[in-house]
């Protein structure tokens, strides 16, 4: 009688200790968010290839694009250096936590001859990816601009109270042919981009895309905008749902579903926006 007490004492112990373990490791898993993916090895960066040896005017804004593979959760710093000195800098900059992600930074063209352009990421342990390119600089009049300056506001532009301001951006002037020449195309006055004062303005409140025109076909964006970043609203595309926005001294579009709306489009132009790019096999 005893014994047979003893094992259903025993049993009992057993099926109760079995079960609060399962609850136990039930309510963790459910509990605990997952945590973003550290990945190793160095991050890999790609500039834009169309920017390598490309040739600019000395004072017109150069949009530096790269794509950064193998992200993840532990990228620190983006850099952008001059002949080895820091023009830009980005603490913080993969904020969704991506495996890739793009960077679009700017510099004034400044000092004749080639310069060497370099793009640095770091994660916070120190590991360390980059790419370069060249460019030459000149003052004779030549522009090539194989970005088109539509693209985001990201404190550039400061607009004064009452006062519209008005912006140059830089025109395609140089055409590579196959012969390896260079075909001057007309030289164009410059693209003035006004700005109402009181125009809307769009309000990121998470990171949104940036791109050429008005649809996600123009891969890959021109940048992003950061969570409280805001621009002024140009024009909307004839559906209304892509939103034209002044970005980094040029223009640029953004989803409208992405960002917060402040003010009157009612009256804003309406606009087709560049042609889609057609995709390459």
């Amino acid at each position: 009688m005893h014994a047979r007490t003893f094992s259903l004492i025993g049993l009992l112990l057993l099926i109760i200790t079995t079960g609060c373990t399962l609850s136990l490791v039930g309510s963790s898993d459910a509990d605990n968010t997952p945590t973003p993916a550290v990945l190793p090895g160095q991050p890999e960066v790609e500039i834009l290839p169309r920017l390598d040896n490309a040739t600019y005017r000395e004072g017109v804004l150069m949009y530096i694009l790269a794509t950064v593979r193998n992200a993840g959760a532990n990228i620190a710093r983006v850099e952008v250096l001059v002949d080895g000195i820091i023009v830009a800098q980005r603490d913080n900059p993969n904020v969704m936590n991506e495996t890739t992600f793009t960077i679009q930074e700017t510099w004034l063209a400044t000092g004749t001859g080639e310069r060497t352009i370099t793009v640095a990421v770091s994660r916070a342990n120190g590991e360390r990816g980059e790419d370069s390119i060249n460019v030459l600089v000149t003052n004779e009049g030549l522009a090539l601009a194989p970005i088109i300056t539509e693209a985001p506001n990201q404190n550039v532009v400061t607009v004064v109270e009452n006062t519209p301001q008005v912006i140059p951006t830089s025109q395609l002037l140089t055409v590579p042919t196959q012969g390896g020449e260079a075909t001057l195309a007309p030289t164009a006055a410059p693209t003035e981009v006004v700005i109402d004062p009181n125009a809307p303005r769009i309000f990121a409140d998470a990171p949104a895309n940036v791109r050429r025109g008005p649809s996600r076909d123009f891969d890959p964006p021109l940048g992003v905008l950061q969570a409280g970043d805001s621009a002024p609203i140009l024009a909307l595309n004839q559906a209304g749902d892509w939103l034209k926005i002044s970005y980094q001294g040029g223009e640029a579009w953004v989803f409208g579903e992405v960002v917060r709306i402040e003010g009157d489009t009612t009256n804003l132009p309406r606009e087709s926006g560049p042609a889609v790019p057609t995709p390459t096999s």
